[in-house]
């Protein structure tokens, strides 16, 4: 597969701007098998999950975010099945598959490559202090214990 999830390219650039690459994958198990091997030997296959790429997308938003956004965002997607890019401001892009598309509930999106642009913000998009807050989460254990 492509960049593992909370493992996108980071490009620096000049920009005032940050252009976010995302992707829609779906996560598909491929099950264990065995199959014959050499000198009468059988080899075994583990089942393991891979994501089938459905389709991508960029978005320019408005300002940069920063290297601490970025450190947050990568543990945000260590720790959970991609983002929801309603609370990130980003188009949904199961909104943009083909009407014969049927969902099986195992998408996620992810994202692929952060960059800096001088190109104008994408029309109607948030900025980027908007997406970076879809990615913070609040411990509210912690912030009982300090009360």
């Amino acid at each position: 597969m492509s960049t593992l999830p909370a493992r996108f390219d980071v490009i620096d650039g000049e920009g005032e701007n940050t252009r976010i690459h995302y992707v829609m994958s779906e996560e598909v198990v491929i099950p264990a098998r065995t199959e014959p091997g050499p000198n009468g030997t059988t080899v075994a296959h583990e089942e393991r999950t891979v994501l089938k790429k459905l389709k991508e997308a960029d978005i320019v938003l408005e300002g940069r975010i920063t290297a601490e956004d970025i450190a947050t965002i990568r543990e945000y997607l260590a720790d959970s099945r991609g983002f929801d890019p309603d609370k990130a401001g980003v188009p949904d892009l199961i909104e943009q598959m083909p009407l014969s598309w049927n969902p099986s509930g195992n998408e996620r999106h992810d994202i692929a490559r952060i960059g800096f642009t001088t190109s104008k913000p994408t029309p109607g998009s948030a900025d980027a202090d908007h997406f970076t807050t879809g990615f913070q989460t609040y411990d509210y254990r912690a912030a009982l214990s300090m009360g």
